[in-house]
């Protein structure tokens, strides 16, 4: 009988790991997008006053 209680608290905590597991690589995953969009971002800004410098010196 305790084997069994064993068995079935040991099953319990692989599938919390496996979640963690699973959350983690989410949040990795969803750090990666946000660190892709704010390099985009940052191109897009030193574009923009790349542009504007350009503009002045038209001017």
């Amino acid at each position: 009988m305790e084997k069994e209680k064993v068995k079935q608290i040991l099953s319990v905590l692989k599938t919390m790991l496996d979640e963690q597991k699973a959350f983690r690589q989410e949040v990795k995953e969803n750090f990666t997008e946000v660190n892709n969009k704010l390099d985009r971002i940052e191109s897009f800004e030193k574009s923009l006053i790349e542009k504007s410098k350009n503009l002045k010196n038209f001017m």
